[in-house]
């Protein structure tokens, strides 16, 4: 709905956090960190040093669903800006059997310690020998772990099919902070790097990654080895593989992209709807963003008991089935609509969250926020006799009640733990209407222009939210409001947003409270 100028109107936005202080594991600076052998810990805090940076990783899994564990090697590409002698990553619950260093520029390898800090979910090698700045250093870790139970890390799925037969896959979820339960690793978001996948596993099953399959290869131990693509610079959070028997369907978009969906051969007719409209979706996102999807394909797969709704993984989405599958004989119109918003949702992130992601969780209303806003400008593009009160039920009204509480938090907040709390859902509402406001209030154009403009600018990398409202702030000053000069400034830490007509002076602000 438009906003009249002939209203003078002040609206204060208090949003609620989607990161709670779950906790705050570092030690104190005057504490002794301690790893598990009783040895100093050499890092104190629970956010990694910033010293050491990841490149490359070259990550090998094979999985065995007979012993329902897999072994892993990941050899990581670093490159040193500060003097040390200890690098400190992450790793959960994973059985470390070997680590090796090697500096690229003298192909010497450097013996390393282990040693092991549960506390923060953090693992250091240390070495007698000073890595130096300015280098690069190759990290091989090999290690084992089972496959989880929890839906996090890398988890394993059982399911029944209609004849009784029990099936079992193996798939990924890792945000916020669970990639370290797959391999030991840099696992905070702007720690981005590229990811070259290979995944081993059996001929009965077929497994699929973030990037198209490279090669195949039928080992002469029977196993099958799958080698894909290395990834675009990522955070670690959004790698992804997925092992099962899955069958799949697929369509081209017009710009070629190849569009799957997986799910159990049974209910692969369940498919189409979303297969269809991923595509227009897919298609419609490129077109708004005016920056083209960066992978050659997009997997969309129906995880059977999936706990959350769905998980943007760049370039392999997985769902909840009742998030993805429709059936006209027996769906009702609601699970076709709700098909169609998590999909759009999931598609929006790989511009908001993956392309540009949050520099750190606090800011996580970036990702989910857009989102949850995408998810209904995609949907009442495609659909709009679905009308935007779909955007009212879902996020407005829910997004009032939550901020009525007195735990309501602003949206954004200081977060010393990347463990995500419940809350997400309140920034993603929050946000969403935060974003809806000013579109409306901005323009079509205005708002377009500037998120093109957010998007072009930090592509592959990460941004905050002070970042975004710099880009609108740029493209303001070449567009109207109705007609009259626009004008978006700061004053202490509040972003306000004013609108002036002259003769009358009529001022309009839309103040928008984002305190620290």
């Amino acid at each position: 709905m438009p906003i009249s100028l002939e209203v003078i109107f002040v609206l204060t936005m208090v949003g609620t956090s989607g990161m709670a202080l779950i906790r705050a594991d570092n030690c104190a600076s005057s504490e002794t960190c301690l790893a598990t052998n009783r040895m100093t810990f050499p890092w104190r805090s629970a956010r990694l040093p910033s010293f050491i940076v990841p490149e490359h990783y070259h990550l090998n899994i094979h999985v065995d669903f007979a012993t329902q564990t897999f072994k892993g090697q990941v050899k990581i590409l670093i490159a040193v800006t500060k003097c040390s002698r200890f690098i400190v990553l992450h790793s959960k619950n994973l059985n470390i059997c070997e680590a090796f260093l090697e500096a690229i520029h003298t192909q010497k390898n450097i013996s390393l310690q282990v040693l092991q800090a549960p506390k923060n979910e953090q693992v250091a090698f240390t070495s007698n020998t000073s890595l130096e700045a300015g280098r690069k250093y190759d990290l091989t870790i090999g290690y084992t772990a089972p496959l989880s139970t929890s839906f996090s890390g890398f988890y394993k799925v059982f399911y029944t099919t209609k004849s009784g037969a029990q099936r079992m896959l193996a798939a990924t979820h890792f945000e916020p902070t669970s990639a370290r339960k797959a391999f030991p690793c840099f696992d905070e978001p702007h720690m981005k790097a590229l990811f070259s996948v290979t995944v081993v596993h059996s001929q009965q099953n077929y497994a699929i990654s973030n990037m198209p399959m490279r090669t195949s290869l039928l080992r002469a131990d029977g196993l099958v080895e799958d080698h894909f693509l290395h990834s675009l610079k990522m955070s670690s959070y959004l790698v992804a593989f997925v092992v099962s028997d899955f069958a799949s369907r697929s369509a081209m978009s017009t710009r070629g992209i190849k569009v799957s969906v997986f799910a159990p051969s049974e209910q692969i007719s369940q498919t189409e709807h979303a297969l269809h409209i991923g595509v227009k979706i897919l298609e419609f996102f490129e077109e708004y963003f005016q920056i083209p999807y960066p992978i050659s394909k997009l997997d969309l797969v129906a995880i059977p008991n999936f706990e959350s709704g769905a998980m943007e993984n760049w370039g392999l989405i997985t769902f909840r089935e009742t998030s993805l599958l429709y059936d006209p004989e027996t769906s009702t119109g609601l699970n076709k609509i709700w098909v169609t918003l998590v999909t759009a949702h999931e598609i929006a992130h790989q511009w908001f969250g993956n392309l540009v992601t949050m520099a750190w969780w606090n800011d996580i209303w970036l990702n989910e926020g857009f989102a949850s806003y995408m998810e209904f400008v995609a949907t009442n593009h495609l659909r709009p006799e679905w009308s935007e009160d779909q955007f009212l039920i879902n996020n407005f009204f829910r997004a009032l009640k939550q901020d009525s509480f007195d735990t309501s938090h602003q949206i954004s907040l200081p977060v010393t733990s990347s463990t995500r709390s419940d809350k997400c859902l309140m920034s993603s509402r929050t946000g969403a209407c935060i974003l809806h406001m000013l579109h409306n209030l901005l323009t079509e154009p205005v708002f377009r222009s500037g998120i093109q403009s957010y998007l072009r600018e930090h592509s592959y990398g990460n941004a905050q939210q002070d970042q975004l409202w710099q880009a609108l702030s740029k493209v303001i000053l070449f567009f109207t409001f109705n007609g009259q000069s626009v004008l978006l400034f700061t004053d202490d830490d509040h972003w306000l947003l004013s609108v002036f007509r002259f003769p009358s002076a009529i001022f309009m602000e839309l103040l928008i409270s984002f305190l620290r």
